[in-house]
């Protein structure tokens, strides 16, 4: 089974919050996002957690594109190995 993740959020026309979707169970999950400068907008270790594309959930961000980063563990076939992704996310109203 491939190790692949989908950044998405339904609709890409109107996104009002992104998670990821992996093709199998993963663990240890973390996922960050930063901004150009570095800063962390949103961080998470839940699964079930989604990024609403506000800062500190109150604000929401300026247009820009965002950096995620996205760390975990899968297994397949009952031999796990480290998952690693990273991207961008282009926030536009």
């Amino acid at each position: 089974m491939a190790d692949t993740v989908y950044l998405g959020c339904g609709d890409c026309f109107r996104c009002n919050v992104i998670h990821p979707f992996f093709n199998c169970p993963i663990d240890d999950y973390h996922l960050t996002i930063y901004n150009r400068w570095g800063e962390i907008v949103f961080e998470t270790k839940d699964i079930d957690e989604f990024w609403d594309f506000k800062f500190e959930g109150y604000n929401y961000l300026e247009d820009g594109i965002y950096i995620y980063f996205i760390t975990g563990a899968m297994s397949d076939s009952g031999t796990p190995f480290a998952v690693e992704r990273r991207g961008e996310v282009h926030v536009f109203r």
